[in-house]
């Protein structure tokens, strides 16, 4: 799974979608925790969902009323699946990959290790051509509509 989000089925936030962004989500009453939540049921640091890339988990960080999956108080690390049920204090949450956007997995689709070994390039616009900018001296680089870049033009002094 790619990327997920904490879809909230019950609780004073139900309805909300909130997306599991970087490697770690810290749940809890806290100002400096990543999903704030104002339940008398939710520790201050309650629980943290971690993800390595490839696999997210979730852990009690010793609140007092305990995290729930599926059902199970947890204890240690658990890992978590697409459609778990979270449980903190009176708030239930539901794990739901995230779709990625219609480019990226057509990109996705088309591409295989073959045309990444073979340098196959993504883009079908033409090579850019440089171009010395005499104000700001920086290069400048525009496609050229033969996808050649300019040859050995001297630059003029100004």
């Amino acid at each position: 799974m790619q990327q997920a989000e904490l879809i909230i089925q019950s609780g004073a936030h139900a309805g909300q979608h909130i997306p599991i962004i970087g490697s770690k989500l810290i749940i809890g009453r806290e100002r400096d925790c990543h999903f704030q939540v104002q339940d008398d049921l939710i520790s201050r640091h309650h629980c943290a969902i971690r993800f390595d890339g490839i696999t997210y988990r979730i852990r009690d960080l010793g609140s007092r009323n305990g995290t729930f999956v599926n059902g199970h108080q947890i204890k240690g690390d658990v890992v978590l699946v697409p459609d778990d049920e979270i449980m903190i204090g009176t708030m239930m949450m539901q794990l739901s990959p995230v779709e990625q956007s219609g480019m990226e997995t057509e990109i996705g689709e088309n591409l295989n290790q073959t045309d990444i070994m073979d340098g196959t390039t993504i883009s079908n616009a033409p090579p850019p051509i440089l171009l010395d900018d005499d104000e700001t001296n920086e290069i400048i680089i525009l496609p050229d509509q033969t996808g050649e870049l300019n040859g050995d033009s001297e630059r003029k002094s100004g």
